[in-house]
């Protein structure tokens, strides 16, 4: 029980009287946060027909199914999942939370032919490679077609593959399957920064590292460095998509349909990152952030 004293009712009389005042300041409370990114990565399995996301501990969050011919998926300016059906022609939406289709983003009549890579490019326009007629067509976020922006062969495009990317310097580079080229383009211009005469074969993705390119060779079993010439940096088996987690590379095998990790200063394997279990013929691999 609490103490009295002499004072003690008018005391909470006038607590009282001054909570009850109109003018007396509401309670505040802190202002709501923004939710975190999440940040999960994704695995296509062309075969199987389906994209498979895991969060970066390796559990597994969901699927986006009906994706056959899975390649690329990225995150489109609204808040979106974006893929690539290379096999039905289209490329899809999907939300971002609960994984689920919204329907057909734009298709093949649109513009393309075998899309492997659908990415947002620095304009905010949708560029789509399209493998069969070695283009790469743009598009306004909403599906509408715009133009192409790289022309049927440009530069000697042969089968743009699934690591089309803008570059730290806003360049548009496209792995070259047929070839074995890595082809960029700026202004109009091509350059090759990987050529047929170095030997590789099977350019299939890309990753940007501490100034270097690194590119996945996949019938040459090799991922490559792209600097001062192009040079050996590791071996995986079948290698197709790539990622940077952190301190690692993450390497997508399609002969083993297993996410492989590589330390990225050392080139030392980690073993297995994903058994991604469920997942046929792995190849697109991305590490995206989900509002």
């Amino acid at each position: 029980m609490p103490a009295e004293g002499p004072g003690y009712p008018t005391c909470m009389l006038l607590l009282l009287l001054l909570a009850c005042s109109p003018d007396a300041a509401p309670p505040t409370s802190p202002p709501p946060s923004s939710p975190e990114p999440r940040t999960i990565v994704a695995v296509s399995g062309y075969t199987s027909g389906d994209i498979h996301l895991y969060d970066t501990a390796g559990v597994a969050l969901g699927v986006l199914a009906g994706v056959d011919g899975a390649q690329t998926v990225v995150v489109s300016p609204e808040g979106e999942l974006v893929a690539c059906a290379e096999k039905l022609d289209q490329v899809l939406r999907f939300d971002a939370e609960t994984f689920e289709p919204l329907g057909v983003l734009v298709d093949g009549s649109a513009g393309f032919d075998g899309p492997t890579a659908a990415i947002y490019g620095p304009d905010g326009r949708l560029y789509v490679a399209s493998f069969e007629d070695d283009r790469v067509a743009r598009f306004e976020a909403d599906g509408t077609y715009v133009d192409d922006a790289v022309p049927a062969g440009a530069g000697g495009l042969d089968g743009p593959d699934i690591g089309m990317a803008f570059g730290p310097d806003g360049a548009l580079v496209i792995p070259s399957w047929y070839n074995g080229s890595v082809l960029s383009y700026a202004d109009g211009i091509a350059t090759a920064l990987v050529t047929p005469e170095d030997g590789w074969e099977g350019p299939r993705a890309l990753a940007w590292n501490a100034g270097s390119l690194l590119v996945s060779m996949n019938g040459s079993n090799a991922v490559v460095r792209v600097g001062d010439g192009v040079s050996l940096f590791i071996e995986p088996r079948g290698p197709t998509g790539m990622a940077i987690l952190g301190d690692r590379l993450l390497v997508a095998s399609g002969a083993t349909d297993k996410v492989l990790a590589w330390n990225l200063a050392s080139g030392e394997p980690e073993g297995v990152f994903l058994p991604a279990d469920g997942v046929v013929g792995a190849s697109a691999l991305a590490v995206l952030e989900l509002p």
